[in-house]
């Protein structure tokens, strides 16, 4: 599987010996986002989780205390960077956030964006408060 790396990567959390599809469990952690625990508790550790955006979901800019690295496994999907910079990422992509770097994502195709991350500290999430246009 394209991911067996990234599950390997250094962490003192208990990684699966084998995980499909099937036996993955999905949370919807607000309207069109969900999340799926690979390893670890995203909440309090180090962890992997696969997420899932619908087609057409925004989510808008926030930062998060760790950096973390993703692989894109279908769909496509914009990272919008806080210098304007628009990123497009597509299946078989690799990227990487930097911790507490401003940032966005828009799923762009007609099916759901669907990705893998891997990060070393537990998630947060701090929305970018924008001023609203006049």
């Amino acid at each position: 599987m394209l991911f067996t790396g990234l599950l390997l990567l250094a962490s003192n959390v208990a990684h699966p010996s084998n995980l499909t599809a099937g036996e993955l469990d999905w949370q919807e952690i607000v309207p069109g986002a969900y999340f799926a625990a690979a390893y670890g508790d995203w909440n309090s550790q180090p962890h992997g989780k696969f997420v899932k955006f619908q087609p057409g979901m925004v989510v808008p800019l926030h930062t998060h205390t760790g950096a973390y690295d993703g692989v894109m496994i279908s769909g496509k999907m914009v990272n919008v960077l806080d210098d304007g910079q628009r990123i497009d990422i597509e299946a078989g992509h690799y990227f990487h956030m930097a911790a507490d770097r401003t940032h966005g994502h828009e799923c762009i195709s007609q099916e759901p964006c669907f990705f893998y991350t891997h990060s070393d500290k537990a998630w947060d999430l701090q929305l970018i408060e924008t001023e609203a246009a006049e």
